[in-house]
């Protein structure tokens, strides 16, 4: 899957559509690594592709975008504060934990996509 998104994304204009993004998400179908591991290391490797559309719906179905009006817009400077205050407040609640490197790595993930 790597190689086809390399070859092929410089060729597309706009969009890819991947399915069976959830059946064969993080397992291949030949039990190696699945589609989403794949494209979270092209969108790593390639920022300007994004996820525009995610569905877990019938087997999963995954739209990604290269046109930069389908990037979603950051979120403005109060909201954003707002949100590292909340995000702050409960990991002091919580005792200051640190989180363990997989969950860590899994939620690095999603904000990549």
């Amino acid at each position: 899957m790597t190689r086809e998104l390399q070859r092929h994304a410089g060729k597309v204009q706009q969009r890819i559509v991947l399915h069976d993004t959830q059946i064969f998400g993080e397992r291949g179908e030949d039990g190696g690594p699945g589609l989403l591991v794949a494209l979270r290391a092209f969108l790593r490797e390639f920022p300007e592709w994004s996820v525009i559309y995610h569905t877990q719906a019938n087997h999963g179905l995954t739209v990604i975008s290269r046109d930069p009006r389908d990037k979603p817009a950051l979120p403005g400077h109060i909201t954003m504060a707002a949100n590292l205050t909340r995000a702050v407040a409960a990991h002091v609640a919580d005792g200051l934990k640190k989180v363990e490197t997989t969950d860590l790595q899994q939620r690095l993930e999603v904000c990549s996509d």
